[in-house]
């Protein structure tokens, strides 16, 4: 069995996935760049960078259909795609080659990710791309309902498929060895006599930290607690440094992490992590909020966020009904610290029941191979 992947080659969602699909069953993974990346990484098969004049690219509008157009002269040059085809992530520009897609190969299947679902504006090129689809994977039962309501006619292709999460296999390696939060804080140059507040999991503007600074201010000038704010990719300078003017007036203690971090660091800062900040505009299931959860840390996500089906499986979380209430919601599960922290623990078993590579590739197995 020969599955054509079209994607990111250096996403870790892809990296693991064909590690962990060739695992599971008899196949080979190829791989088409469409990032046009020049190095080959991870256990591909065949690797395919998209290439392509890098301006032509770029340009609005004429740049979609040269990227489709490129990626369709792969596929015809190297006789690729006769049985799977599995586009991750639905970028609006692959509508225009899905039918393309579809005719050549057994299997096409789209990994539907929530950013693709919930922030594509175009959403008559967003229908037209999934009908020609002859499976769609998506890694949420809300997400799956929130897709229902609104492509109902195409349900019958959806299928409900955890992403698996890498990063987590670091961290169960990690908690088996006892590393305590002393020595991850050690490990990252930290300070251990403070309790550890994350916002968000990256740059990026949808993770609100100025009004989650704001709200801390309001409701704690005198904060006891050291606040951490994962910037390391998602954001340009000019985010970045309005972020740092306004932790420098408003916190007592902070840290703005913009430096390339390895998993080894990343697996350490989930370890410190006592408290993590979702609030996010959208979002699907968060790998960096179910790294936390594995670690042991209590979670603050939005109530507005699809996670109704963690509750249903007894995953515990806080939730705030607006960023308004991050700050206070702080204060309360540090004012009875302990009792907050030991519902916390109780969630590692579930999450990595939810997260793992070694039990979520399964399903996928099924939809790509057995279908």
């Amino acid at each position: 069995m020969d599955i054509l992947v079209i994607g990111d080659a250096n996403h870790q969602y892809n990296l693991s996935f064909c590690k962990w699909i060739k695992k599971s069953a008899n196949c080979s993974v190829s791989i088409i760049d469409f990032k046009s990346s020049k190095i080959q990484k991870g256990d591909y098969d065949s690797f395919y960078p998209l290439g392509g004049n890098p301006k032509l690219l770029n340009v609005k509008w004429f740049g979609s259909i040269y990227r489709a157009f490129l990626v369709k002269r792969i596929i015809k040059k190297n006789k690729l795609g006769n049985e799977v085809v599995l586009l991750q992530s639905a970028i609006p520009w692959t509508a225009i080659i899905s039918r393309f897609l579809k005719n050549h190969s057994h299997n096409f299947t789209i990994a539907l990710w929530g950013s693709d679902f919930y922030r594509y504006k175009k959403r008559r090129i967003l229908e037209k791309l999934i009908s020609n689809a002859n499976n769609i994977i998506i890694g949420s039962p809300q997400m799956i309902t929130d897709f229902d309501n609104e492509f109902g006619k195409l349900n019958l292709k959806v299928n409900l498929c955890y992403f698996g999460n890498e990063p987590m296999e670091n961290l169960k390696t990690l908690k088996d060895k006892n590393i305590t939060k002393k020595e991850s804080c050690d490990s990252l140059g930290l300070d251990n006599n403070y309790i550890k507040v994350i916002i968000g999991h990256n740059g990026s503007i949808h993770n609100k930290h100025l009004e989650v600074i704001e709200s801390i201010t309001q409701s704690n000038p005198e904060q006891n607690y050291h606040v951490i704010l994962p910037m390391t990719y998602g954001a340009n300078k000019e985010y970045i440094n309005e972020v740092f003017n306004k932790c420098k007036v408003s916190l007592k203690k902070f840290t703005i992490l913009t430096d390339f971090m390895s998993e080894q660091e990343v697996a350490h800062l989930r370890n410190i992590s006592d408290i993590m900040i979702n609030v996010q505009t959208t979002d699907a299931f968060s790998g960096s909020m179910r790294e936390v959860m594995f670690c042991g840390g209590v979670m603050i996500n939005g109530a507005w966020l699809p996670y109704d089906f963690l509750t249903k499986r007894g995953v515990y979380f806080e939730t705030v009904d607006n960023t308004e209430g991050v700050g206070n919601k702080i204060d309360q599960i540090i004012l009875d610290f302990d009792v907050f922290s030991e519902k916390a623990r109780k969630n590692r078993e579930k999450i990595y029941e939810l997260s793992s590579w070694s039990k979520t590739i399964k399903a996928w197995s099924k939809v790509l191979i057995s279908k």
